[in-house]
């Protein structure tokens, strides 16, 4: 496995999936949400785009693993990996599904970006304001079923929404998490190993 993650690796630069900070005035810093900066860039919409590429990317992250011998009823990802889930199944010869990001009131302090924004919410009498946070599932998961779980781009909080989604309908997770790129430098996730093609750790300041 580490001599593919090594070739992948290498060829995440060249294809321009993966590239590093240097002189070259294209490849600035990339804002993460924490609001610092990041040495490096992930652009999963490249693999997105190239059928062939994500095809090999997925049965190279299943390269030399073992399964139940009855295999899996759903290979499950979040909203952003949609494509993944859907090439693992067909492989491994189950349904694939995703989860969804919809629109749920949450009343918040409204706070103006612009002193436009200011303005008109004071003018509008404007307090409050809505965010969407709800994850949803709704594919058919039923009890009991052997569910896979995967992720593009490996975001521990994401994936523990997703798999309490899967558990909460009493569909059983398997023991592996796969991954195509893993920045976070976690090997395991609530006892479950992160089996990632790409293992990079950025540098963040």
């Amino acid at each position: 496995m580490e001599s593919i993650r090594s070739l992948w690796e290498e060829l995440g630069r060249k294809a321009g999936v993966c590239w590093e900070k240097d002189d070259d005035p294209i490849r600035v810093h990339r804002l993460v949400i924490s609001g610092q900066k990041n040495d490096t860039f992930f652009d999963g919409s490249v693999i997105h785009q190239q059928p062939l590429l994500i095809e090999d990317a997925c049965k190279d992250v299943l390269f030399g693993q073992s399964f139940p011998i009855d295999g899996f009823d759903w290979v499950i990802g979040s909203h952003e990996s949609i494509v993944m889930s859907h090439e693992i199944a067909r492989k491994l010869g189950a349904r694939t599904g995703f989860t969804e990001m919809v629109p749920e009131t949450l009343t918040v302090p409204f706070v103006a970006k612009t002193f436009f924004q200011f303005v008109r919410a004071k003018f509008q009498g404007v307090t409050s304001t809505t965010v969407d946070q709800k994850m949803v599932l709704r594919h058919g998961v039923e009890m009991g079923q052997k569910v896979l779980v995967v992720d593009m781009v490996f975001n521990k909080e994401r994936m523990r929404k997703v798999i309490a989604l899967i558990e909460g309908k009493g569909a059983e997770v398997f023991k592996n998490i796969f991954v195509i790129l893993n920045q976070s430098g976690m090997t395991h996730l609530d006892g479950r190993k992160i089996i990632d093609l790409i293992n990079e750790i950025p540098v963040r300041y």
